[in-house]
């Protein structure tokens, strides 16, 4: 019995030969659960027999998904423009962005980046934030707001990796739009501590995401 017919629903029928396994389940599991709760709450939607999914047309999207889509871009732009708009400032966002900007500075003036046990200043951070973003502020700007530009920058390209990833495993538009801009609406409202601020975190994040899309 496949998951699609586990609640009475009909089988699972792939249109085309070039849907993945992963996908297969996921549609599948998708309808399972779909068809349940249509059953448990004894809910009927007039023509959702007819309607097709966002996995079944991936490249399609109906009025109803475009409307959702805009309204959760709408939020995300709403709240990324608070730190967008904060970066411009010389002010503190966060105690460890005067930490960082000191050993981006030395690292690029190729001083040491790494005190010894006895000093009272402690690093544990990885070396490549410091040579990149002291490197790029010798270059542009101050690498305060280096630092933040990049910030800004690491927040939109791991909601593109989001995006890639969500439409790798499950295939569609709707569902992958919808992860990658609720993600920049979370991270712009919730922690602000991190967007827009020098701190390497996100840059690091956005990394290991691209790695992780590479293997």
């Amino acid at each position: 019995m496949t998951p699609a017919s586990a609640c009475g629903s009909p089988a699972f029928r792939e249109e085309g030969n070039s849907g993945s396994l992963l996908s297969y389940l996921s549609v599948a599991i998708g309808r399972s659960f779909g068809h349940c709760f249509s059953v448990l709450s004894n809910i009927s939607v007039v023509g959702a027999s007819n309607r097709k999914l966002s996995l079944d047309v991936p490249t399609v999207l109906d009025r109803v998904d475009a409307a959702l889509i805009g309204a959760t871009a709408l939020v995300a732009l709403y709240f990324f423009f608070y730190p967008v708009w904060r970066s411009q400032f010389l002010i503190e966002i966060w105690f460890t962005e005067t930490w960082n900007a000191y050993f981006q500075d030395a690292a690029a003036a190729w001083k040491t980046i790494y005190p010894a046990p006895s000093a009272l200043v402690v690093n544990n951070y990885p070396p490549l934030s410091f040579y990149g973003v002291g490197s790029l502020g010798n270059l542009l700007a101050d690498n305060l707001f280096v630092g933040r530009w990049l910030s800004l920058v690491a927040l939109i390209a791991v909601s593109v990796e989001i995006f890639v990833c969500v439409r790798a495993l499950a295939g569609g538009i709707f569902g992958p739009a919808i992860g990658a801009l609720w993600y920049v609406a979370i991270m712009s409202h919730n922690f602000t501590n991190y967007v827009g601020a020098n701190d390497p975190q996100l840059a690091g994040e956005a990394i290991m995401g691209a790695a992780s899309h590479g293997s």
